[in-house]
Protein backbone atom coordinates (compact mmCIF):
# COMPACT_ATOMS: atom_id res chain seq x y z
CA UNK A 1 0.00 0.00 0.00
CA UNK A 2 1.15 3.30 -0.94
CA UNK A 3 0.46 6.19 1.44
CA UNK A 4 0.96 9.93 0.68
CA UNK A 5 2.09 12.36 2.72
CA UNK A 6 0.10 15.45 2.57
CA UNK A 7 0.19 16.61 6.12
CA UNK A 8 1.40 19.75 7.04
CA UNK A 9 2.73 20.60 10.39
CA UNK A 10 2.55 24.56 10.12
CA UNK A 11 2.02 27.87 8.31
CA UNK A 12 4.71 30.44 9.65
CA UNK A 13 4.51 34.11 9.05
CA UNK A 14 3.31 37.90 11.01
CA UNK A 15 0.21 37.52 13.07
CA UNK A 16 -0.02 41.39 14.01
CA UNK A 17 0.07 43.31 11.29
CA UNK A 18 0.51 47.07 11.57
CA UNK A 19 1.39 48.30 8.10
CA UNK A 20 -0.75 47.45 4.76
CA UNK A 21 3.13 45.68 3.19
CA UNK A 22 3.97 42.56 1.52
CA UNK A 23 3.68 39.79 3.53
CA UNK A 24 5.38 36.20 3.70
CA UNK A 25 3.93 33.10 4.81
CA UNK A 26 5.32 29.46 4.28
CA UNK A 27 3.80 26.05 4.74
CA UNK A 28 6.06 23.71 6.25
CA UNK A 29 7.36 20.76 5.89
CA UNK A 30 7.86 20.45 2.08
CA UNK A 31 6.01 17.18 1.17
CA UNK A 32 7.18 15.22 -2.10
CA UNK A 33 3.54 14.50 -2.41
CA UNK A 34 2.20 17.10 -3.01
CA UNK A 35 1.39 18.50 -6.32
CA UNK A 36 0.59 21.81 -4.82
CA UNK A 37 -0.46 24.14 -1.47
CA UNK A 38 -3.89 25.44 -1.49
CA UNK A 39 -4.03 28.77 0.13
CA UNK A 40 -6.91 30.80 1.74
CA UNK A 41 -6.79 34.08 2.78
CA UNK A 42 -8.54 36.15 5.04
CA UNK A 43 -11.23 38.84 3.00
CA UNK A 44 -9.72 41.50 1.22
CA UNK A 45 -6.35 40.06 1.13
CA UNK A 46 -4.81 39.69 -2.89
CA UNK A 47 -1.05 38.27 -3.76
CA UNK A 48 1.83 39.97 -4.13
CA UNK A 49 2.80 40.76 -7.67
CA UNK A 50 6.23 39.33 -6.60
CA UNK A 51 4.09 35.91 -6.40
CA UNK A 52 4.02 33.92 -9.63
CA UNK A 53 2.84 30.49 -8.09
CA UNK A 54 0.33 30.53 -6.01
CA UNK A 55 -0.08 26.71 -5.60
CA UNK A 56 4.03 26.20 -3.85
CA UNK A 57 5.13 25.98 -0.38
CA UNK A 58 5.01 30.44 -0.04
CA UNK A 59 2.64 32.97 -0.33
CA UNK A 60 3.82 36.68 -0.77
CA UNK A 61 0.20 38.37 -0.05
CA UNK A 62 -1.01 41.69 0.74
CA UNK A 63 -3.64 42.71 3.33
CA UNK A 64 -6.34 44.10 3.81
CA UNK A 65 -6.43 47.92 4.07
CA UNK A 66 -8.77 47.53 6.41
CA UNK A 67 -8.54 46.34 10.59
CA UNK A 68 -9.41 42.98 10.38
CA UNK A 69 -8.82 39.47 11.75
CA UNK A 70 -9.07 36.58 9.73
CA UNK A 71 -6.75 33.10 9.23
CA UNK A 72 -3.99 32.33 6.75
CA UNK A 73 -4.25 28.50 5.35
CA UNK A 74 -2.41 26.27 3.77
CA UNK A 75 -3.77 22.59 2.41
CA UNK A 76 -1.43 19.88 0.92
CA UNK A 77 -2.63 18.35 -2.46
CA UNK A 78 -1.69 15.37 -4.49
CA UNK A 79 -3.09 12.36 -6.68
CA UNK A 80 -6.59 13.25 -6.06
CA UNK A 81 -5.91 13.79 -2.50
CA UNK A 82 -5.87 16.36 0.39
CA UNK A 83 -4.27 16.53 3.77
CA UNK A 84 -5.83 18.90 6.50
CA UNK A 85 -5.67 22.59 6.24
CA UNK A 86 -3.54 23.94 8.43
CA UNK A 87 -3.79 27.89 9.37
CA UNK A 88 -2.31 30.67 11.21
CA UNK A 89 -4.61 33.33 13.31
CA UNK A 90 -3.82 37.14 11.41
CA UNK A 91 -5.05 40.32 13.11
CA UNK A 92 -4.30 43.57 10.47
CA UNK A 93 -4.47 46.57 12.80
CA UNK A 94 -3.27 48.89 10.06
CA UNK A 95 -5.17 52.38 11.50
CA UNK A 96 -7.15 50.31 14.63
CA UNK A 97 -8.00 52.40 17.54
CA UNK A 98 -10.15 51.25 20.54
CA UNK A 99 -13.40 52.62 18.77
CA UNK A 100 -12.69 49.98 16.01
CA UNK A 101 -12.94 47.38 18.45
CA UNK A 102 -15.77 45.14 16.60
CA UNK A 103 -13.83 44.04 13.64
CA UNK A 104 -15.13 41.90 11.13
CA UNK A 105 -14.38 38.15 11.53
CA UNK A 106 -16.20 34.78 11.58
CA UNK A 107 -16.04 32.47 14.56
CA UNK A 108 -17.85 29.13 14.54
CA UNK A 109 -18.59 27.23 18.10
CA UNK A 110 -17.71 24.82 18.51
CA UNK A 111 -15.00 23.99 16.11
CA UNK A 112 -14.34 20.60 15.50
CA UNK A 113 -17.55 19.58 15.26
CA UNK A 114 -20.42 16.87 14.12
CA UNK A 115 -22.04 18.96 11.49
CA UNK A 116 -23.69 20.90 13.67
CA UNK A 117 -22.58 24.33 15.27
CA UNK A 118 -23.03 28.34 15.59
CA UNK A 119 -21.53 30.68 12.68
CA UNK A 120 -21.21 34.35 14.35
CA UNK A 121 -19.89 37.48 12.81
CA UNK A 122 -18.50 41.05 14.12
CA UNK A 123 -19.32 42.58 10.95
CA UNK A 124 -21.96 44.75 11.52
CA UNK A 125 -23.67 44.24 7.85
CA UNK A 126 -23.83 40.71 9.17
CA UNK A 127 -23.22 37.02 7.83
CA UNK A 128 -24.54 37.46 4.21
CA UNK A 129 -24.79 34.52 1.45
CA UNK A 130 -22.66 31.66 3.11
CA UNK A 131 -20.99 29.16 1.03
CA UNK A 132 -19.75 25.71 2.22
CA UNK A 133 -16.44 24.13 -0.27
CA UNK A 134 -14.83 20.64 0.40
CA UNK A 135 -10.90 20.54 0.83
CA UNK A 136 -10.17 20.69 -3.29
CA UNK A 137 -11.80 23.81 -3.70
CA UNK A 138 -15.82 22.25 -4.56
CA UNK A 139 -18.74 24.21 -4.26
CA UNK A 140 -20.86 21.93 -1.53
CA UNK A 141 -23.85 24.00 -1.25
CA UNK A 142 -24.87 27.89 -0.45
CA UNK A 143 -26.19 28.25 3.29
CA UNK A 144 -28.53 31.11 2.35
CA UNK A 145 -28.56 34.82 2.53
CA UNK A 146 -28.27 35.71 6.29
CA UNK A 147 -27.76 39.48 5.60
CA UNK A 148 -28.57 41.25 8.59
CA UNK A 149 -27.99 38.18 10.75
CA UNK A 150 -25.19 37.92 13.01
CA UNK A 151 -25.30 34.57 14.27
CA UNK A 152 -26.59 31.33 13.17
CA UNK A 153 -27.30 27.81 14.10
CA UNK A 154 -26.38 25.62 11.32
CA UNK A 155 -26.85 21.56 10.58
CA UNK A 156 -25.04 20.46 7.97
CA UNK A 157 -26.49 16.59 7.22
CA UNK A 158 -24.89 14.13 4.80
CA UNK A 159 -20.69 15.36 5.32
CA UNK A 160 -18.15 12.97 5.84
CA UNK A 161 -15.31 13.66 8.50
CA UNK A 162 -13.23 16.47 7.27
CA UNK A 163 -12.24 20.07 6.79
CA UNK A 164 -14.38 22.44 4.97
CA UNK A 165 -14.36 25.88 4.24
CA UNK A 166 -17.49 28.12 5.05
CA UNK A 167 -17.53 31.33 3.27
CA UNK A 168 -19.27 34.81 3.95
CA UNK A 169 -19.96 37.02 1.17
CA UNK A 170 -22.04 40.28 1.89
CA UNK A 171 -21.33 43.60 -0.17
CA UNK A 172 -17.90 43.55 -0.82
CA UNK A 173 -16.44 41.53 1.95
CA UNK A 174 -15.93 38.17 1.94
CA UNK A 175 -14.75 36.21 4.78
CA UNK A 176 -13.29 32.36 4.84
CA UNK A 177 -13.57 29.73 7.78
CA UNK A 178 -12.53 26.14 8.10
CA UNK A 179 -14.85 23.95 9.78
CA UNK A 180 -14.01 20.79 10.86
CA UNK A 181 -16.62 17.94 10.82
CA UNK A 182 -15.73 14.51 13.25
CA UNK A 183 -18.02 12.06 12.67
Amino acid sequence: MNVMELELATVTGPTMIPTQETLHYTASPLLNDADSILWSLPGGWTWAPEDLDHDDTNAFVIPSPQASSGSVCAQAVGGGCSGAPVCVGVDVIVGMNEANSNREHLTIHPNPNNGSFYIETGASIGLGVLTLWDSVGRRIQELGNLNGLRKQFVVLDGLTSGTYLLRSTCEDKVMTIPVVVQR
